[in-house]
């Protein structure tokens, strides 16, 4: 519990902690919160390139797609991708960051140097 309390005594870190946990009950309900979540995938080339109105708080696409419906639907698939992508890091950095601190030598100097080129870039 103190983690949280450490978070929550930091501004920043709380509304850090509050967009992810915004981002994450907007994924979650997306279906729900989604003006037209339905039509977000087909096209109404009747209603294309319309601006912000009323009907389309974020306007459509070149298709006649809801953009605000595309966004609110798209936060599940940009959650997915960023957790899989820390997933497969952490499978790879831990083990590698293990090892390296554990062993001395050529191979942990090497890793340094790869690390530093990877850092550099």
């Amino acid at each position: 519990m103190s983690a949280l309390r450490r978070i929550l005594r930091d501004p920043v870190a709380t509304l850090g902690l509050l967009l992810v946990l915004f981002a994450a009950l907007v994924a979650l309900f997306a279906p729900w919160l989604a003006p037209y979540p339905d039509d977000a995938f087909d096209s109404h080339l009747l209603q294309r390139l319309q601006p912000p109105s009323a009907e389309f708080p974020f306007g459509t696409d070149n298709l006649g797609r809801d953009i605000l419906s595309r966004v609110i639907l798209g936060t599940r698939s940009a959650i997915t991708v960023a957790v899989s992508v820390v997933g497969v890091s952490m499978l790879i950095g831990v083990p590698v960051g293990l090892w390296a601190g554990w062993r001395d030598g050529w191979g942990s100097e090497a890793l340094m140097r790869v690390t530093d080129v990877f850092l550099a870039v």
